[in-house]
């Protein structure tokens, strides 16, 4: 996965490299499929000091998830962020493995309901 790190109006310290680059290989564990991850963080402005916004997009295999944060401490708002792409990752995984095997779950039912002597479908009968 390639991680690259933009820090706005500030310079990012090492510790937090590291601490973003571990957050982010942490979501690699969910889905082995992303491509890259821009990450931009930026210092409050002057009149909001407080405020401290962390946003990761991911590229994944036809698809970009976007997650934006705010906190009071850069760590929390990455954190926060993290949580919401293993989120997305999930409801993607899911999606794409919906769309390979779409019938997946109703051919099991199928095969009970057609079976002889099922409670399924007492009343039915076919006749030739």
């Amino acid at each position: 996965m390639n991680i690259h790190i933009t820090a706005r109006h500030f310079k990012a310290s090492q510790n937090l490299h590291d601490f973003i680059e571990a957050s982010v290989q942490s979501l690699g564990t969910r889905f082995d499929g992303i491509v890259k991850a821009d990450i931009t963080l930026e210092n409050g402005h002057a009149a909001n000091t407080g405020n401290k916004s962390a946003e990761i997009i991911l590229s994944v295999y036809h698809e970009t998830l976007v997650a934006k944060e705010t906190s009071e401490m850069l760590e929390k708002s990455v954190q926060l962020c993290v949580e919401k792409l293993e989120r997305q990752l999930v409801k993607y995984k899911d999606r794409l493995r919906a769309a390979r095997h779409p019938n997946e779950g109703k051919k099991a039912i199928t095969d009970e309901v057609l079976r002889e002597g099922t409670d399924l479908a007492p009343d039915v009968q076919i006749t030739l």
